[in-house]
């Protein structure tokens, strides 16, 4: 290959690069559409011997069914079918499951059994509005809390919370932790729409 191509090819790389590293504006559209549930987060946390998945997610009867998120350069619009909306409904839920198993190997034994219930038992959750870097805690939060035994080597466990939201616009955050009884947040959710 002569010296002339090999610079040919090197600024044709070197240009290609350029173009597909350089920003581009969004000039189109970018459509988001929403399901029942809202998909928040999964996270994996130890306490004690104790190994747990964690799934969040949000719910409000109907109300996140066919809601559409509308990004442009300029705005961000929410719709249903053809109407704007911008807040959440009176009240939305979290749900929280976790999938919890024993983490070293062997048996689990009646007392990590007990041991296990009373952590689960004994976990609380804070929740707060973000807007901006303004952060407004929601009062008087509820707990419903629900388990089962799924299977002969992982319990699940369900805790919905009840949120407050009426006129929060759905541009805000929802940040919500989930706290031991001594006081040690192990995962915390932010839900963005």
């Amino acid at each position: 290959m002569t010296l002339k191509l090999k610079t040919l090819n090197l600024l044709a790389l070197i240009a290609s690069l350029a173009y597909v590293l350089m920003p581009h504006p969004v000039t189109a559209e970018q459509k988001r559409k929403y399901a029942k549930t809202v998909p928040v987060g999964t996270r994996q946390v130890r306490v004690d011997d104790t190994c747990m998945t964690l799934h969040a997610s949000l719910w409000a009867q109907d109300f996140f069914d066919t809601l559409e998120k509308i990004t442009t350069p300029q705005r961000i619009e929410f719709r249903k079918k053809s109407d704007v909306v911008r807040t959440f409904p009176e009240t939305i839920y979290v749900r929280v499951r976790a999938f919890n198993s024993k983490c070293s190997a062997g048996p689990t034994t009646g007392q990590e059994t007990v041991a296990e219930m009373k952590l689960m038992e004994s976990l609380h959750f804070e929740a707060s509005w973000v807007r901006d870097s303004e952060t407004r805690a929601v009062s008087e939060l509820s707990v419903k809390r629900s388990s089962k035994i799924s299977s002969a080597f992982y319990h699940d466990w369900i805790y919905d919370l009840p949120i407050p939201s009426r006129d929060v616009p759905l541009t805000d955050h929802l940040e919500v932790s989930i706290i031991t009884r001594d006081g040690n947040k192990i995962a915390s959710f932010t839900a963005v729409l």
